[in-house]
């Protein structure tokens, strides 16, 4: 009931044991998911697909191991968990920020994937997208801070439904909402 496994089985279809995968990956770890499992990614990819992952990876983070040598096109988030060291936002294999204020992080994932479908809506896609929140330590931007009446954890929740509510609505008006499979869960379900 960890991020890593749960990660992996859902970009693999196979039970993350299978894997040598049992516990979360650091950013001291030298080891990701093994470069032989084929993500779902990959399939969808070799279909002609475009393909793009944004937010949380968590499956490695040395080249090797990042989005873009398993199968997505793009890429753009943070490559581990959020209440690690040296949280860094990753655009494709190189770092783009050392700077995340995670007040921003579930805008930011928003806005990103909303560009990919933007620039891709003409044609077959996977948008893999992977909130951060609400991985603790949990952040809400000043737009959804204090709105709720569940505190801090209820602000996060109440901004990740908007970040639904965007990419439905983007989907609607690109015409392409009754042709596309949504697919929304929690890697793991801590809370």
């Amino acid at each position: 009931p960890v991020c890593s496994p749960s990660r992996a089985a859902l970009m693999t279809g196979r039970i993350p044991q299978r894997q040598g995968i049992t516990s979360v990956f650091f950013p001291e770890s030298f080891t990701g998911m093994p470069t032989s499992e084929i993500t779902v990614a990959d399939v969808l990819k070799s279909k002609g697909y475009a393909t793009a992952h944004v937010g949380k990876w968590h499956l490695g983070h040395h080249h090797q191991f990042l989005p873009l040598q398993r199968g997505f096109d793009e890429y753009y988030g943070i490559p581990y968990s959020n209440d690690m060291e040296s949280a860094v936002y990753l655009k494709d294999n190189q770092v783009d920020s050392f700077f995340v204020d995670q007040h921003y992080t579930t805008q930011t994932n928003t806005r990103k994937s909303l560009n990919f479908i933007d620039r891709n809506s003409e044609k077959p896609f996977f948008l893999y997208l992977a909130h951060s929140m609400p991985h603790v330590p949990i952040y809400a931007s000043p737009a959804f801070e204090g709105t709720s009446k569940a505190g801090l954890y209820g602000d996060v929740i109440q901004e990740i439904d908007w970040s639904v509510g965007e990419i439905l609505k983007k989907l609607e008006s690109e015409e392409i909402l009754e042709n596309t499979l949504i697919i929304f869960s929690s890697d793991n379900g801590p809370w």
